[in-house]
């Protein structure tokens, strides 16, 4: 999405709703991880919650698999369940301003997959965005050091 709203499409928002979702879905499973919940649980809230709203959508895209589709589903749905293991285990020994900056990371793992798969580099005002992102996410995880030392002593 660029600035203003002479190129604004509404599937732009799809972008801005996975954006907040993955937001939500990090500061619950960080609460969840203070709170000492067992991963297992953690993880059972997210794959029900999943399950529900893909489910609402079926009706209207269902389609028959084969074989190979589902041998990927399998794959995906294993390193799913393990990167949201390992989430949840960092949340747990972590403080959230330490793994911030690790999760901006996912910003060049996804324009390297761009570049991989469809051939595309971000322009300037993509890199831009990406810039600021990243360097208020820095700023703030540096700002939360800060005072997490004055406190301490």
């Amino acid at each position: 999405m660029r600035p203003g709203l002479g190129a604004f499409q509404l599937a732009a928002l799809f972008g801005v709703a996975g954006a907040v979702c993955w937001a939500l879905a990090l500061v619950l499973t960080r609460k969840m991880a203070g709170e000492l919940e067992r991963g297992a649980t953690t993880m059972l809230w997210s794959a029900s919650i999943g399950l529900i709203i893909l489910s609402a959508l079926l009706p209207f895209s269902f389609r028959i698999p084969n074989l190979a589709q589902l041998g990927l589903a399998l794959v995906q749905g294993v390193l799913g369940s393990l990167g949201q293991w390992l989430v949840i285990l960092a949340h747990r020994f972590t403080p959230a301003a330490t793994l911030a900056p690790i999760f901006y990371t996912q910003l060049l793992w996804s324009t390297l997959g761009g570049y991989l798969v469809f051939a595309a580099l971000p322009d300037r005002w993509t890199v831009l965005g990406m810039a600021i992102i990243i360097g208020s996410g820095l700023y703030t995880a540096h700002r939360e050091r800060v005072r997490a030392r004055k406190r301490r002593g």
